[in-house]
């Protein structure tokens, strides 16, 4: 059977975010093995995928599936006490259920000899018992009386009556069953499906009263269902009744004579009752508002470059917006005189020709500036809806960095088994939104961070006990927004760092001349850990020891065009600090000019801006500074750097100083001229074509030149030397 692509992309979509909350849920109950409502979410979870995988016709998620909600319905009625062992094998369930889910979305079917040993586990899981039987023995209502009452529930077509007919002469066993289900249930809403796949292991079910499209819509107390069996009455008691769910269960066998009683009135009357429920739920259905609707990135990521032309256009009538106003200001100052009556020009010998030729110059002139107070307002205005616009385009690319989080309990989890550690994780700050874009890059840096708290910094459980610390070592992940940047915390209550550890390191590897590394300050030391190759790890683990880490998670923040701080303490832990842009699509920049070309430096970046002199200027070791509030801080003469030539700059004698922050100290940037503050369209340089120094991308701004966009923290280090 073949089914839509939409539906099918639906279905995956809508698994792969459950399979993320099970993951969730699940170890939640390892350390918190009687939660009910993390118990009662993944089997629902389970439930859903099993009932969507069946619906898009995915028959080893379905068969899988299957199996592991019924051992999963064990948990939940407390018939399987959870243990380490069965949340370590529910976890590899989960990552088969993914591995099948991925390999339907590229249009195969997954097989493994992994699915057959957790097949075989989870059979075994399910040993067959004898199902408690509280109450089942209540008097069945309705012998004679009831009985087209129990058909009438059924709302049974002639079509379906004929068919009854047919199997019954056959010698097969047919059933009205009906259930009357417990309101207070905690998972009503689930309950007809549960007793669905209940009798499907049993029956071939006929129809269901209402139908399950309805049950999907709203909770109904009473459920029946028309089966075909070679089971027995008590069989199906057994096998579907199930106390905390059900208050009665009523069984009817359906026989010729019983369908011969059920008259063609009854049967009209249920088909006009049926028809009522659909009408209601029809009216139902077109009340309920969608608050939500999914949308390929791609999409997306269109919108955003149309945005980005939308800014530079803004940026475009802005320019040409402040060219009117200088023409508004010179013509009404050189014509002050005319355009106030004092003044005519001489534009006709004849007199009278004059008057009306100097008469429509003034309207003509009052007509243009009519204009140019048109154009500034309609500019304005532009400008004004178009912020709206790209603040609200932005906040389409912006995602929770929970998604990066989420990812981190099962990965901490895995290794400290690896590595015999114990080891709580705490997330702050989940709901901090971050650009889709950054996400798979912030990951990779972050997970490196991790496996050096595990492995270098998180001491085993006889360790921490020796050192007075609680046996569980502690991990925490926090994320808020700071101005116009995202910063991601990353800390550890475990050994910190042994800075004698890392100059015994720098001198084995001779890093530096011996006499530097023994007069190395302790922050200095620090700064070691983000070369590459450099690691203090004695010997070589699966997480850690071959000096691939911290010169990568430098490398891949930078990238995005932020930076990394390292903070430590002796026996209390490591603090790492990771700040980057809110977003990689659009920035706010002040423009500056530097021998006539135009360049940005991030608003993010910029302390302030001020004008000094010449006897502003100290010479330190070869070195310009400048005294700011009593603060020595270096400069960059930017026309120097970018250009390898002597400064015209230092010819003029006010110069423009902008005060950039990189890695929490100030230093200036010495530029020709300050424009002002714009939106900056970020446009990336292929660096296989250029490999800019200092540049981190370019631009376009209103007058159709391009801009260059500096990348501060590159420049001040190649200035330094570093």
């Amino acid at each position: 059977m073949d089914f839509s692509e939409e539906l099918v992309k639906d279905f995956l979509s809508e698994a792969f975010e459950l399979i993320d909350s099970f993951e969730k849920n699940l170890l939640v109950l390892e350390n918190e093995p009687a939660n009910e409502k993390s118990i009662n979410e993944i089997f629902r979870i389970i439930h859903t995928i099993k009932g969507g995988s069946a619906t898009v016709g995915f028959n080893e998620i379905k068969d899988f599936t299957h199996l592991f909600e019924d051992v999963l319905d064990m948990v939940r009625k407390k018939k399987l006490i959870i243990s380490k062992e069965h949340i370590t094998n529910f976890l590899r369930c989960k990552d088969e259920i993914e591995k099948m889910l991925s390999t339907r979305e590229k249009g195969e079917i997954y097989s493994s000899e992994k699915i057959k040993e957790l097949t075989f586990f989870l059979q075994s899981l399910k040993a067959p018992g004898q199902t408690e039987l509280k109450n089942i023995k209540r008097e069945v209502k309705g012998t004679k009386v009831e009985t087209e009452d129990y058909l009438s529930k059924s709302k049974l077509t002639n079509f379906e009556i004929s068919t009854i007919s047919e199997v019954i002469a056959k010698g097969k066993n047919v059933f009205v069953i009906c259930y009357d289900l417990n309101e207070k249930y905690e998972m009503r809403d689930v309950a007809a499906f549960q007793i669905y796949a209940l009798l499907k292991d049993v029956s071939e079910i006929l129809k269901v009263e209402p139908d399950l499209n309805q049950l999907e819509t709203k909770f109904f107390k009473s459920v029946c269902y028309v089966v075909i069996t070679d089971k027995t009455e008590n069989d199906i008691r057994e096998k579907t009744f199930l106390s905390e769910m059900i208050d009665e269960l009523h069984i009817l066998k359906v026989t010729k004579e019983v369908l011969g009683s059920f008259s063609e009135t009854n049967i009209k009357k249920a088909m006009k009752e049926s028809d009522v429920i659909n009408e209601e739920k029809t009216k139902e259905e077109n009340k309920r508002a969608i608050s939500t609707i999914r949308i390929e990135s791609w999409k997306v990521d269109e919108l955003l470059n149309l945005m980005g032309e939308l800014v530079i256009t803004r940026a475009a009538l802005s320019d040409i917006n402040e060219r009117f106003d200088k023409l508004d200001g010179l013509f009404k100052n050189i014509l002050k005189s005319f355009l106030s009556g004092v003044m005519k020009f001489k534009l006709d010998d004849d007199h009278r020709k004059n008057e009306e030729k100097n008469l429509s110059l003034l309207d003509g002139f009052e007509e243009l500036f009519q204009i140019f107070d048109f154009f500034k307002e309609t500019v304005q205005k532009l400008s004004r809806i178009s912020s709206s616009l790209q603040e609200n385009v932005m906040n389409l690319r912006m995602v929770p960095v929970q998604t990066i989080f989420s990812r981190f309990p099962r990965l901490i989890r895995d290794m400290c088994e690896k590595m015999n550690k114990d080891v709580e994780l705490f997330i702050e700050g989940g709901e901090t939104e971050i650009d889709k874009s950054m996400v798979d890059d912030v990951f990779d840096p972050l997970l490196h961070i991790i496996r050096n708290s595990l492995d270098h910094g998180i001491e085993t459980e006889e360790e921490r006990i020796k050192l007075g610390k609680p046996p569980r070592g502690k991990i925490s992940l926090k994320a808020y927004h700071e101005g116009d940047s995202i910063v991601i915390e990353e800390s550890d209550d475990g050994k910190g760092i042994d800075f004698e550890s890392i100059r015994r390191k720098a001198i084995e590897n001779k890093l530096l001349p011996l006499e530097v590394i023994n007069k190395m300050s302790q922050k200095e030391l620090l700064a070691l850990i983000f070369l590459p190759g450099f690691s203090t790890a004695r010997k070589v683990t699966e997480v850690s020891g071959r000096g691939v880490g911290m010169d990568v998670v430098k490398r891949k923040i930078e990238e995005m065009g932020g930076n990394v701080s390292f903070y430590t303490a002796r026996n209390k832990g490591s603090r790492i600090v990771i700040r980057l842009p809110l977003t990689l699509a659009i920035i706010q920049g002040l423009l500056v000019e530097i021998d006539d070309i135009y360049y940005f430096i991030p608003i993010a970046s910029i302390e302030e801006t001020i004008i000094v002199s010449d006897s502003d200027f100290k010479e330190i070791n070869g070195k310009k500074m400048i005294f700011l509030r009593e603060n020595l801080i270096p400069v960059v003469f930017l026309e120097e750097f970018f250009y390898q030539k002597k400064s015209s700059i230092k010819e003029i004698e006010k110069k423009y100083c902008v005060i950039v922050k990189s890695k929490d100290k100030n230093s200036g940037f010495i530029v020709n001229n300050v424009i002002g503050e714009q939106d900056v369209v970020i446009k990336p340089l292929n660096s296989k074509l250029v490999k800019p120094r200092g540049i981190s991308a370019a631009t376009i701004i209103g007058n159709g030149d391009i801009a260059f966009i500096i990348d501060v923290d590159r420049v001040i280090a190649l200035s330094a030397g570093r």
